[in-house]
């Protein structure tokens, strides 16, 4: 409670939903009409999602093959599975931790790309390649 001013004046006043500015200003034919990450980041920044994949192959070359977090409701599962006690092995708590914030690191620099995307068509509206 202490807190919560001060948090809402951040998120309310610094933080932009690059979905609202995706719906509302930009369009692609490889969006299919749609606002996700999973459709406008390939569509702005071809090649980055080889990135998830190669975060799935980070994962299984250190053994943790069961716990492959690459997409949003593999991370939101797993992140459910850790809260609610369901991993009970210290090891598999510690395994999740680590893949998911490996995860949400590299949803965060996708974020940024998209961003950086989004400037390269504001500075050249005619950009045919992103």
């Amino acid at each position: 409670p202490e807190y919560s001013k001060p948090i809402s004046d951040v998120i309310e006043h610094r933080l932009v939903d690059l979905e609202k500015i995706i719906k509302e200003c930009v369009s692609h034919p490889g969006f299919r009409g749609r606002s996700s990450i999973k459709l406008t980041l390939p569509a702005l920044v071809p090649g980055f999602e080889q990135a998830y994949q190669d975060l799935l192959h980070r994962n299984e070359s250190k053994g943790n093959s069961t716990i492959g977090i690459a997409d949003g409701g593999t991370a939101s599962a797993a992140f459910a599975d850790m809260i609610s006690g369901v991993l009970s092995k210290s090891l598999e708590v510690e395994q999740t931790r680590t893949a998911l914030l490996e995860y949400c690191k590299l949803d965060t620099l996708a974020l940024v790309e998209i961003h950086e995307a989004f400037w390269k068509l504001i500075e050249d509206p005619s950009t045919e390649e992103i």
